[in-house]
């Protein structure tokens, strides 16, 4: 079929049939590297998508975690009030305390001076006690003498008058 005849016109188609398959084979390449084309950017569409939802995806959880940091600083804000409070009860209490250590500490040094003033009044007393003994010892042992004496001159002086 490579020749057609009009009424007497002869025309040879062979290059123009195989210009025709020339290109057809070359459409062909082309659709075969726009389809090949067509399938890396339909790829690489798929693999954006997937990231850009990642990225969606990521983008929540962050929000979450950046949520539930926010919550969790709130609570430490509040235990932090807390413990800031409960500090100034326990320096409130430990001047309190300090206070009676110091009242406490006078009263013991008071108390201490008593003691010695006591125990060196006891020691006095309990000297003078000593020496009271010794004192009513000897006046006893001249009292007993004198009686001694004051039974023995009415003895001698009947015995020496008779």
């Amino acid at each position: 079929m490579s020749n057609l005849d009009f009424n007497g016109f002869n025309f040879d188609i062979s290059p123009t049939v195989n210009s025709a398959q020339r290109l057809s084979a070359q459409m062909e390449e082309s659709y075969a590297v726009i389809d090949q084309i067509n399938r890396e950017k339909a790829r690489r569409d798929a693999k954006i998508v997937a990231g850009a939802e990642a990225s969606v995806a990521q983008k929540e959880l962050m929000e979450e975690q950046l949520a539930e940091l926010k919550s969790q600083n709130d609570i430490l804000a509040e235990q932090l009030k807390a413990e800031q409070a409960q500090r100034e009860i326990l320096e409130e209490h430990l001047k309190v305390t300090t206070e009676q250590n110091t009242l406490l500490s006078a009263n013991y040094k008071k108390l201490e001076e008593m003691y010695s003033a006591q125990k060196e009044s006891n020691d006095e007393a309990r000297e003078d006690l000593r020496k009271s003994r010794v004192f009513n010892g000897w006046m006893m042992a001249i009292a007993i003498i004198a009686m001694l004496a004051a039974i023995a001159g009415p003895i001698a002086t009947i015995l020496v008058s008779r």
